[in-house]
């Protein structure tokens, strides 16, 4: 079989005519190539309702990993993205270490309306596509961004809702046939598997939940918290570690003075370009300072190098600061994450008129302005109404497993906590040096994959969760090419 799979074009045409489902399903598929996935999928677009009971339709783009076996199993494993925003083709590498589940079960991958392949909404842009770094140092607000986005915006916010796309997670699942399915959700991919397992309980075999966001999380109120909770601790790691405060004595205050020094007045900045090493002019915010810093959390390998960069930064030395935040911004444009859609799913489901905006900037001093933002744009865009859903009813006998990093900036353990209260047959796993989302480490895709073959809370290897709880968080880098060991 491996054999057959390496020699082009026809390892998906044996799979397709091995297919159970490839004689009954009317779904027209061709070969196609996912970002980041070795070997060659089924891509295939359909035409769903753009709302309940409407007669105009939205193209909806799906992607099938078949699976190896000549009789697969009838449940599938369907991967839904975070963000909200972020395409599920974009799950390559996620798809690609649960590989073992191909051996028996088809992977699918529905890029979510208004995401990759399915690009029903978009941000209004400038004429040109500006270079990220000259972008970020022009100095322009947040507020002005989201304007910008704003303007001359594309498609119908009001038709992007987590309800519209459980509507379309459903429509696909009977257009293929599955009468049960497997859900893998990594962080706003949660929610939706959760929403999901409240509207369809007889349709879910097991739940895997990767990053989990809990009913009562407010993408508004709570990631600035979330986020400013895990610096402050970074921070207290630094000064646990004597190599660490030897390098950056009074870190935490360090950030605190610089940031309160750039929201008073930006500096202005002349820094070469990481990529081409042209000299690049501009003005260094305090929200730029704040977004960069973020952004690292997510991994702590990278958050590993926040007390260097700010103390760099503090010293006039803008470079390694801008070359991090660049390096991250890379791998997260518009088109792996479009910001039109988290802004058309949070102000749907998370924002109100008279949220308590004095109230988050309370509980995060610094990092209160992402609420100011979210506010600003909610406030202008049409948005249509809020998930069903949204509460998990207690005592689904669905196994589920829940995943967390310990480190995690957004969506840390207590919120898988919650949900598993309410699950009696969920195990939660927390990696405890792990940041947001998991499942691509250590021994943690062969946990994922047992689970789902078994469908058995209890039957996990203890070996591995003794493994992932006894990790610790990486050494801090004390200069910028050297790590404590």
């Amino acid at each position: 079989m491996r054999a057959l799979l390496s020699r082009p074009g026809l390892g998906l045409a044996l799979l397709l005519a091995l297919s159970p489902l490839a004689q009954a399903d009317p779904i027209a598929w061709r070969e196609c190539r996912l970002p980041r996935t070795p070997s060659a999928a089924q891509c295939a677009t359909l035409q769903l309702p753009a709302a309940e009971g409407g007669q105009t339709t939205l193209p909806i783009h799906i992607a099938r990993l078949p699976a190896l076996a000549r009789h697969p199993k009838p449940d599938p494993v369907f991967l839904l993205a975070g963000g909200p925003g972020q395409a599920a083709s974009d799950l390559g590498p996620v798809a690609s270490v649960l590989e073992r589940l191909r051996n028996e079960r088809d992977i699918v991958l529905i890029d979510q309306r208004g995401t990759g392949r399915s690009r029903t909404l978009r941000c209004g842009q400038p004429a040109q596509k500006e270079d990220p770094l000259r972008a970020a140092l022009k100095g322009v607000d947040d507020l002005a961004a989201v304007d910008e986005c704003l303007r001359g915006l594309s498609g119908d916010p009001r038709l992007h809702t987590t309800a519209d796309y459980l509507r379309d997670l459903e429509a696909v699942r009977e257009r293929l046939g599955y009468a049960q399915i497997n859900l893998w959700g990594g962080s706003y991919g949660t929610r939706v598997a959760q929403d999901y397992l409240g509207r369809h309980p007889e349709r879910v075999r097991s739940l895997v939940l990767d990053g989990v966001a809990a009913p009562g999380l407010n993408l508004l109120t709570d990631l600035p918290v979330h986020a400013e909770t895990a610096l402050r601790r970074l921070y207290a790691d630094c000064d646990r570690d004597a190599a660490c405060r030897a390098a950056f004595p009074d870190g935490w205050r360090t950030f605190q003075t610089l940031s309160d020094q750039l929201g008073r007045a930006p500096v202005e900045v002349k820094v070469a370009h990481p990529a081409s090493g042209e000299m690049v002019e501009g003005r260094l915010t305090r929200s730029v300072f704040h977004g960069v810093l973020r952004s690292l959390l997510y991994l702590p390998e990278r958050a590993a190098l926040i007390p260097q960069l700010v103390e760099s930064t503090r010293r006039g030395d803008y470079a390694p600061l801008l070359a991090a935040g660049l390096s991250v911004q890379q791998g997260m444009d518009e088109d792996s994450l479009n910001p039109a859609l988290f802004l058309a799913v949070a102000c749907a489901e998370d924002w109100r008129p008279g949220l308590d905006g004095q109230a988050v900037h309370e509980r995060a001093p610094l990092f209160g302005e992402l609420f100011d933002h979210l506010d600003h744009a909610c406030r202008r865009m049409p948005h249509g109404r809020p998930s069903a859903v949204r509460e998990l009813k207690r005592g689904s006998q669905v196994p589920v497993l829940l995943l967390s990093g310990g480190l995690d900036p957004v969506t840390p353990p207590a919120q898988a906590e919650a949900v598993a209260r309410l699950l009696p047959r969920s195990r939660h796993v927390v990696a405890s040096g792990f940041g947001h989302i998991i499942t691509p480490y250590r021994c943690v895709p062969r946990l994922v994959s047992d689970f789902i073959q078994r469908a058995d809370p209890a039957a996990l290897s203890q070996r591995c969760i003794d493994q992932l709880a006894a990790t610790r968080r990486p050494p801090f880098y004390l200069s910028r090419l050297e790590a404590r060991r």
